[in-house]
């Protein structure tokens, strides 16, 4: 049931919302940027330390084995991926390493995943954050990202729009996933329950992986295909 505070409040000032239906993965080495863009549908190679990009990972047949947000760190790329999907990504990716300086990892478990999003969003983040300025947070463009701290642990912050309402996510060790989303509520950032956040992905025409589009979808027919 969709809570008319809580999407008043993503709306109008800044909400947060559990991103545990997504998969975390991370690529290291050398070679990660060529290996990648003989494999994703965007333009992997072009990425400089700080930024990202939206790509879908194809079947040879053009259907999809999942969409998915690539952002470059400078030392590693990492891979958000629908928590469905990401055994099926995993295990495709590591099929086609050969002679290429990579290696693959699954921090899942490990990194926790927690968007913040509305108008105040990047005011919230810098209340809670060590080295994010609101000033420097709303200056990242869509798919950018940085490193910051949270009670001197690290985090990475990456700029979203797939929420359906513009704001950040937060990569946290899940060990102090709690402390920050209770620091978060503390700044006046409400919890954003699965039922209101659907309903602001579907006002603003955000596709989502294994509900309007599947494995049996090329990408024109997801709309996705000028992002991807």
């Amino acid at each position: 049931m969709v809570s008319d505070a809580a999407y008043q409040s993503a709306r109008r000032h800044a909400a947060r919302v559990d991103r545990s239906d997504r998969g975390r993965l991370v690529v290291t080495g050398p070679d990660r940027a060529s290996y990648l863009q003989g494999l994703l549908t965007n333009d992997i190679v072009a990425l400089n330390a700080g930024q990202g990009c939206y790509a879908a990972y194809l079947t040879p047949q053009g259907r999809m084995i999942a969409d998915l947000f690539v952002y470059e760190l400078g030392d590693l790329m990492l891979l958000s991926t629908p928590l469905a999907a990401k055994d099926a990504v995993l295990a495709k990716l590591e099929q086609f390493i050969f002679t290429e300086d990579v290696k693959l990892g699954d921090v899942t478990g490990s990194f926790a995943q927690i968007a913040v999003v509305g108008p105040d969003a990047a005011a919230a983040l810098a209340r809670v954050l060590e080295g994010a300025p609101d000033a420097v947070l709303n200056g990242l463009r869509e798919h950018g990202n940085m490193r910051a701290r949270f009670a001197g642990q690290p985090v990475i912050v990456t700029r979203v729009t797939d929420a359906g309402e513009p704001g950040f996510d937060v990569y946290v060790e899940t060990a102090h996933a709690a402390a920050l989303g209770s620091a978060l509520t503390a700044t006046g950032v409400a919890a954003l329950d699965r039922d209101t956040a659907e309903a602001i992905r579907i006002e603003a025409g955000v596709p989502r992986f294994g509900r309007d589009m599947d494995e049996d979808t090329i990408p024109l027919e997801a709309g996705i295909e000028t992002r991807a």
